[in-house]
């Protein structure tokens, strides 16, 4: 391949089907009931009333007092996507995330420190699994090169590409008390959304967390309330 075509590539000019193409693993992620679906759809509905309609849009979800509980959203959100609404989906999962975790004890643990303008390279970091039909990548291999990978110049080209090949495109992060993983990688995503277990967290510490990734310039979409407990039976809040 001629360095023309190389930089062509990584400028989007070049056809994007032509340049990722994932690798196949078997992989199967357990699945959530119904319920959780259904709102995971409207959640779809909220976020894409809100985000300009210019291609595929990048999701962070970052949890805050349970690390695990964005790794739900974002592969629930991955798998309903999918299978729902027959979307193409990438799961991008950070160092040390919840997402992270399942792709190393499935021994996917390349992250793209290695980048290059070599369009095989790509190809050697995102994965297609079979349950839910994603694609799903692991950004970083570790958790100092995460800074210097988001202002690289080849990692942003690759992003760009990314988005035309995906419609979504969903972040997993460690919680936000473990780091800077969130507001940094807001800086790339179109929004953030933050998972907190209800009742968990003091909402001073919920108000600092979202001053964090706003003082980033990051755009925080909402609050996901998980594992929320009702008084009254659910139907009846349908109702009100």
């Amino acid at each position: 391949m001629s360095r023309i075509y190389e930089a062509l590539e990584f400028a989007g000019h070049a056809p994007v089907e032509d340049s990722v193409a994932e690798t196949e693993f078997n992989l199967t992620l357990p699945k959530q009931n119904e319920s959780f679906e259904e709102k995971l759809l409207g959640l779809y509905t909220r976020i894409d009333s809100m985000i300009e309609n210019r291609g595929g849009r990048i999701i962070s979800f970052a949890g805050l007092g349970d690390e695990e509980s964005s790794a739900t959203y974002v592969m629930e959100m991955a798998r309903v996507g999918a299978t729902k609404l027959g979307r193409r989906v990438l799961v991008l999962a950070t160092c040390q995330s919840g997402c992270a975790k399942k792709l190393f004890e499935a021994g996917l643990n390349r992250g793209w420190e290695n980048l290059t303008y070599s369009a095989r390279s790509i190809n050697d970091i995102v994965y297609r699994i079979n349950e839910p039909p994603i694609a799903i990548s692991q950004l970083n291999a570790t958790k100092d090169t995460l800074p210097n990978l988001l202002t690289s110049p080849r990692v942003l080209n690759t992003l760009r590409l990314m988005r035309k090949r995906y419609d979504w495109i969903f972040v997993d992060t460690p919680g936000i008390g473990k780091g800077s993983d969130a507001s940094l990688l807001s800086t790339v995503a179109d929004g953030t959304v933050v998972v907190v277990n209800a009742g968990g967290v003091r909402w001073q510490v919920l108000r600092h967390a979202v001053a964090q990734i706003t003082a980033q310039q990051g755009n925080v979409l909402g609050v996901a309330l998980n594992n929320r407990r009702y008084e009254i039976p659910d139907f009846v809040y349908r109702k009100l």
